[in-house]
């Protein structure tokens, strides 16, 4: 899949970037392996509310290599070779994959916050995927255009309010990157590991999975530490 220069220095520009139909013939995929992840959670899986807190907030990851639909994406898709492109790579290296699962009427949101400290890799060349397996409107990711650019990291921050940044990233004067991004049509964005991103909490909609983020991250990355969980692959 060749994408276009704009995309490419829209995502050098924003830190994230859409890229429509990239994730298309793979829906139904990426559904079955989130079915199979919740039914038969790996050593990493997570769930995310405190007491008080209303719904489901589901999190796993890596685990790729026992689930098959998520190995035949990750294999098959079209995701390496986009983010080659994206980096200005010949190649890209598979890092992890990801599920974020919000139940219906989930009162938790996810706090603005980066992906880099949670990493054990080290470099700027590294690239997002994320895709939705229903359409959604309302609760989709949020994200600070430039945000990959600013000269400190950002630690999470809790959500103040649902329908804009906290105040200290308002008074950046930064973009939020939501109000173009529905992703009805189930849109994969695609975002680095230093852009700053939330998502609100989940509204009641119809359907299994009203707001299920599937994702896989990809890098170029010399320095990386010891490898837990599983070694990444070639994509």
């Amino acid at each position: 899949m060749k994408i276009g220069q704009e995309i490419i220095e829209a995502y050098q520009r924003d830190g994230a970037v859409l890229v429509k139909g990239l994730f298309a013939d793979w829906i139904d995929e990426i559904a079955a392996g989130i079915e199979q992840n919740m039914s038969e959670p790996g050593p990493y899986a997570a769930e995310n509310l405190q007491d008080g807190e209303r719904g489901r907030f589901f999190d796993d990851y890596c685990n790729w290599s026992r689930i098959a639909p998520f190995e035949r994406v990750i294999r098959n898709s079209e995701a390496g070779s986009v983010a080659a492109q994206l980096m200005g790579s010949r190649e890209s290296q598979f890092f992890h994959d990801h599920v974020l699962v919000k139940e219906p009427g989930t009162t938790k949101a996810t706090p603005w916050h980066q992906d880099a400290p949670y990493y054990f890799v080290d470099g700027v060349q590294t690239v997002s995927f994320w895709t939705t397996v229903e359409p959604v409107t309302d609760a989709t990711l949020r994200c600070v255009a430039g945000s990959h650019q600013w000269p400190k990291p950002v630690l999470p921050t809790p959500t103040k309010t649902t329908t804009s940044p906290c105040p200290t990233l308002m008074k950046t004067g930064c973009v939020c990157l939501n109000g173009h991004w529905s992703q009805e049509t189930r849109l994969p964005l695609i975002s680095g590991r230093f852009t700053v991103h939330a998502a609100i909490p989940a509204p009641s909609a119809v359907g299994p999975f009203p707001y299920a983020l599937w994702g896989m991250t990809l890098d170029m990355s010399k320095d990386q530490a010891e490898l837990r969980p599983p070694s990444p692959v070639t994509a």
